[in-house]
């Protein structure tokens, strides 16, 4: 079945740029229609055609439209066009509403949201509507040209026809719409039944379509305006000011109708200003459910655009960071500055990997690394959690055991090697006991500040419902001190694994830190550096795996209301 053509009316104002929006950046990419704007300068005429049926739908007035469904018109509003947009435009020798007495102001159309607006402004200024201003019916396109001959003293349109006048000097904006009525209607997409019948969803994907465009008139205002020029006959320069200044005068984001609105726009039209306008059923008049789908399907759409940009930033990015590292080394490695003995290429050290992995030596030098830090960090961590606890909860344990702590955690792990051999001999004791001296202290130390930053309510709420000693230790200061537990083990065993390649550098016969030693001992730099690299690859697999376990217990920490109800 071929794609229906849509004809949609609209007239060049910025209320429907977003059409234009829409026709540029999807038309050839509509499965389920051809889009085809069909501009006017007439509301009238655009009004007439919509009703002997040479439109599928256009942008039009809503209390135009009012007018059509109480005629008998089927036609439905399935989106708005805008939100403000609008500003009233004066002779410069104007300086406020009150000025406005015995003036000749122009609006677009009787039956239009400007005609209620500048009742509201005159009325509130204290100014009777009939009887001290004059109005007259013009198209927006010809207001700029009366104004310059004299011919209206101003006009209330929508933009840019505010900005034009300002650039060209003709007149200046005496107050926009969105003062006047804050969030205020004007403009809505009416469709006709049985468009809306035939093709259900042409209509939602021009909708969606529809929706889309106004997010992007908002966030890309200077683009947007570049499509207008084209779309609305208008300076770029004059589109981009209607959208930008004061904030920005039309409001595109937000096109989900709301019947309350018209219902409201409605009572005002027949009772305060006694416009023709029969009453006609909102609820059957605005189907709402295009927009709202349209807005779940903007979300959708943002929300694959976010994991696309995370994708971008956590895997495409670091690979780009990593290749420009090995480029750069590449060309210092073959540029001659150094001697290939003593920088070998990125090739030669994955040769040289290769070799070692096939050889035996690095999966057995690995794992004798692996069993040393866990070793040693599972020991600190089974000391360190526990005296924390106690020295965290005690102010007279942290008074006695701080200093001791502070003096001993700031000698360096490496001035323990030679003690560690001496009390342990040759082997793995040695190392494990650097790695326990080393892991201790970062856990000891986030222990206990965790300890001492539970929040005392929480303390107290556990007391009055019974908590004591275990109990409260088990159910209440452990599982609020966990999560920033886990902080401290990370960062001890990112400092482990450093101390261990050091530690095994001296005295020891296996391990990544002996590979490395030995490989140097038989010149082979490119071994050396293939061992550097490994153990930096370990290293960031290890804090990733602890920054997974991490998240995790932020993701479980234990819901302490639960607990203590």
């Amino acid at each position: 079945m071929p794609k229906p053509t849509l004809k949609i009316g609209y007239m060049p104002i910025t209320d429907h740029l977003i059409l234009g929006i829409s026709h540029e950046h999807d038309n050839l990419r509509f499965e389920h229609l051809n889009l085809q704007p069909t501009k006017f300068h007439s509301w009238q005429d655009l009004c007439n055609a919509l009703e002997n049926k040479k439109l599928d739908g256009a942008f039009i007035l809503t209390p135009l439209s009012f007018k059509l469904k109480s005629e008998g018109v089927n036609i439905k509003l399935v989106c708005l066009g805008n939100r403000e947009g609008s500003v009233l435009v004066v002779r410069n020798n104007i300086n406020s509403v009150k000025d406005l007495k015995n003036k000749l102001i122009a609006i677009p159309h009787k039956l239009s949201t400007h005609t209620l607006l500048l009742h509201k402004l005159v009325t509130e200024a204290g100014l009777k509507y009939k009887k001290d201003i004059d109005t007259v019916e013009m198209d927006p396109s010809d207001m700029i040209n009366e104004l310059s001959r004299g011919k209206i003293d101003g006009y209330i349109v929508a933009e840019p026809f505010g900005s034009q006048a300002e650039e060209q000097k003709i007149g200046k904006i005496l107050i926009s719409t969105q003062k006047i009525k804050k969030h205020h209607i004007c403009c809505a997409l009416a469709i006709r039944g049985e468009i809306l019948k035939r093709y259900s969803k042409s209509i939602q994907e021009l909708v969606n379509s529809l929706v889309k465009a106004g997010e992007y008139i908002h966030k890309s205002p200077k683009e947007a305006s570049e499509i207008g020029s084209k779309f609305l006959g208008q300076a770029q320069s004059t589109v981009f000011s209607a959208l930008t200044s004061h904030g920005g005068r039309v409001i595109s984001w937000d096109l989900l109708p709301i019947k309350d609105d018209f219902k409201e726009m409605q009572d005002y039209s027949m009772n305060k200003i006694e416009l023709p306008l029969k009453k006609i059923n909102m609820d059957e008049f605005i189907e709402t459910s295009y927009a709202e789908k349209a807005y779940e399907y903007l979300i959708l759409l943002s929300g694959k655009k976010e994991k696309k940009r995370l994708i971008i930033e956590k895997a495409i990015l670091p690979i780009l960071i990593f290749v420009l590292f090995l480029a750069i080394w590449h060309l210092l490695a073959t540029s001659g500055l150094f001697l290939k003995s003593l920088l070998p290429a990125p090739i030669d050290v994955i040769k040289a990997t290769g070799e070692i992995y096939s050889s035996g030596v690095l999966l057995n030098n690995l794992l004798a690394s692996l069993f040393r830090v866990f070793t040693g960090f599972v020991m600190a961590a089974i000391f360190a959690i526990p005296v924390g606890l106690a020295v965290g909860l005690y102010r007279r344990a942290e008074y006695a055991f701080d200093p001791l702590i502070q003096v001993v955690r700031t000698i360096s792990p490496i001035a323990w090697i030679p003690l560690a051999i001496l009390w342990f001999g040759i082997g793995n004791k040695p190392a494990i006991f650097i790695i326990f001296i080393t892991s201790i202290f970062p856990i000891l130390i986030a222990t206990m500040h965790a300890v001492k930053n539970i929040d005392p309510v929480i303390i107290k709420s556990a007391v009055n419902f019974g908590a004591k000693n275990l109990s409260m230790l088990r159910k209440v200061i452990f599982p609020a001190s966990f999560p920033y537990i886990v902080i401290g083990l990370r960062i001890a065993l990112g400092i482990a694994w450093v101390i261990v390649v050091a530690a095994e550098m001296v005295g020891m016969q296996s391990g990544l830190g002996f590979m490395i030693l030995d490989a140097r001992n038989f010149l082979r730099i490119d071994m050396v550096i293939a061992g550097m690299l490994i153990i930096g690859l370990m290293g960031f697999a290890l804090d990733k795996l602890m920054n997974m376990i991490e998240k995790k217990v932020g993701k479980n920490m234990v819901n302490l209301d639960k607990v203590l109800v």
